[in-house]
């Protein structure tokens, strides 16, 4: 779609800077009403059918992968993962946000923000009868999440309609600290943490444009020389790459006076959402998943460059790839 010469793109925004990018026909208003007010305008027009046909065959596939993705009741094979140390968690980030789906009734929202969170909300969440999602996905704000959800709890009174809120550990050891305001204040809301042991997406984009990871796993230094004796000797310092750290984010969360619980099995895990509504106060559920295990790909071109000059060897592969994708970029004006 984005290659056809003849594209053209209208976008709907209450920001004009904002509506006319990729040359865009510009709506100002509000996105709802919008809408409706096009939905008028454009009733009775369908799209050719060899487009329909191609894009109904698209939709087919992708369904099986994500319904396969997201089911809790395979097994993922960790074996597939290298470079993962041995840990306890037994489902996928996805799985995790199956199950979610699953336990979800109408009513209920779901807020994401930083980390692997949104995108992969974004990909598998079911928006359907009556279940809502608040992403703040413009700049991946962490720490966003708990706050919104305290916002969400106060603009929505029905305590029956769930406010879960979903972060993964890394932006809940960099930002907890709006459970105490939660809890200070009465507030029902459930926070589901993805403990994956760090910044697992960053590390994800890591591999994926240099080829190395660094430091976005908490894990402890390799033994050897300090990093400042290392440097006096002009030799290599111990990695980040010794065992996970044991950070137990259930006793942080319960000396911040959330009521917290720790599952790991799809049982565990459902169990847990439905005690977690009937429980006043903020609950956090702590959930071990597995890292550097992704939803399907989107196979969308992404404008993040590798380095031009490097001394390993695969980045000259990994610039050419990127090079071949900067070649098609559509420029609008």
């Amino acid at each position: 779609m984005f290659q056809n010469p003849s594209v053209k793109f209208a976008s709907i925004n209450i920001a004009e800077l904002d509506a006319i990018k990729q040359g865009a026909v510009a709506i100002l208003g509000d996105a709802k009403l919008s809408l409706i007010e096009l939905s008028a305008a454009v009733a009775g027009y369908k799209v050719p059918s060899e487009w329909a046909t191609k894009i109904k065959s698209g939709v087919t596939i992708w369904a099986k992968q994500l319904a396969d993705a997201i089911n809790p009741e395979l097994l993922f094979d960790k074996k597939t993962l290298p470079d993962s140390p041995v840990t306890n968690a037994v489902i996928t980030q996805g799985q995790l946000i199956g199950l979610m789906n699953e336990t979800a009734k109408s009513g209920d929202v779901i807020i994401a923000a930083a980390g692997g969170a949104p995108g992969d909300i974004q990909k598998a969440w079911d928006a359907t009868n009556g279940k809502f999602v608040h992403l703040e996905f413009g700049f991946s704000c962490m720490g966003y999440e708990i706050p919104a959800g305290i916002g969400v709890r106060l603009a929505t009174p029905d305590q029956a309609k769930r406010v879960l809120v979903f972060i993964g550990d890394g932006t809940f050891v960099m930002a907890p600290t709006e459970l105490v305001t939660a809890a200070q204040e009465g507030i029902n809301m459930t926070v589901v943490v993805s403990e994956n042991h760090g910044y697992q997406v960053i590390r994800r984009l890591q591999m994926w444009r240099v080829g190395n990871h660094f430091g976005n796993e908490f894990r402890y230094r390799q033994e050897g020389p300090s990093v400042a004796e290392a440097g006096e000797a002009k030799g290599a310092a111990p990695r980040l790459e010794g065992d996970y750290l044991d950070i137990d984010i259930v006793k942080m969360s319960e000396g911040m006076g959330a009521t917290a619980i720790y599952a790991t099995t799809p049982a565990e895990i459902r169990k847990a959402l439905e005690d977690a509504r009937n429980i006043k106060g903020p609950v956090v559920i702590v959930v071990p998943t597995i890292q550097h295990a992704n939803l399907p790909a989107s196979n969308v071109w992404w404008d993040v460059a590798p380095a031009e000059v490097s001394t390993q060897p695969w980045v000259a592969a990994i610039r050419k790839d990127y090079e071949e994708g900067l070649s098609t970029q559509r420029w609008h004006a």
